[in-house]
């Protein structure tokens, strides 16, 4: 499938950077908002824990003193804390709602773009395989590329944002416990690497096998006369057989390792 030009700008690493500046650099400005949404959202959520402690730092000192509170000392913190809740949720909606439209455009644009190639291009090439295959790139590999591409756009500034306010909240509020966790982290975190390097390879090897059980379906359906006429049901039916199988056992050394 790689010799058709069509997706060859899906297939190839290192067209990657091309494919998203040509279709999704356009639309930087819902990005753009994107991000900004992220920011706040990361904000908002760091500023949770900062706000307990100091709600908790406060009665703690009346407990202490034996001073009792004031009405708006009581409600001030409690009440920023439902502000800083509802900021959170209305940015977390802004950065769905601009990533999503930004993603959606530019696989419009990028679809539009292969299937222009597709019909335009060598008929020599698109006749050589299955059209089935073809259906399967622009339906689950499509698919794929947009839920990448919006669990990049919606964790990346959001993740570091978070990482970086809750590793300096920790180092305000206790610098030894945040340098003991600085140490263990790396450790901890090693197998979910690991974990996760092989979750991928064969999340590749299901998606390969779902392109060739999408081309046997779509030759099956097609060529349905061809088969009764030269008697080949059973044959046809030996190789679905053998592609659900293995398309169970990929999905569940899947499920395995999650």
């Amino acid at each position: 499938m790689s010799d058709t030009p069509a997706f060859n700008s899906i297939e190839g690493k290192g067209h990657i950077k091309r494919l998203l500046y040509e279709n999704f650099l356009p639309y930087r400005a819902w990005f753009l908002i994107g991000m900004l949404g992220a920011t706040v959202a990361a904000l908002t959520g760091v500023s949770y824990g900062w706000l307990i402690k100091l709600l908790g730092d406060q009665l703690q000192l009346a407990a202490d003193s034996r001073v009792a509170l004031e009405l708006q000392d009581l409600i001030f913190l409690p009440l920023l804390i439902i502000g800083a809740a509802s900021l959170r949720a209305a940015a977390l909606y802004a950065m769905t709602l601009a990533n999503n439209t930004g993603v959606q455009k530019g696989l419009a644009k990028l679809s539009n773009r292969q299937f222009a190639a597709l019909i335009e291009g060598d008929f020599g090439r698109l006749a050589r395989q299955a059209s089935g295959e073809f259906v399967s790139r622009f339906i689950h590999d499509f698919n794929v590329l947009r839920d990448f591409t919006l669990r990049f756009a919606n964790n990346m500034v959001k993740s570091v944002i978070t990482v970086m306010g809750a590793l300096i909240a920790m180092l305000l509020m206790d610098w030894q416990l945040a340098l003991i966790l600085f140490v263990i982290y790396p450790f901890a975190f090693s197998p979910v690497i690991a974990l996760g390097n092989r979750v991928r390879k064969r999340a590749k090897t299901a998606n390969q096998q779902i392109s060739k059980i999408t081309a046997l379906l779509a030759e099956s359906f097609q060529s349905a006369r061809t088969l009764k006429a030269y008697g080949l049901e059973d044959y046809q039916k030996s190789r679905a057989k053998e592609g659900f199988l293995m398309r169970a056992r990929l999905f569940l050394s899947l499920l395995r390792d999650k």
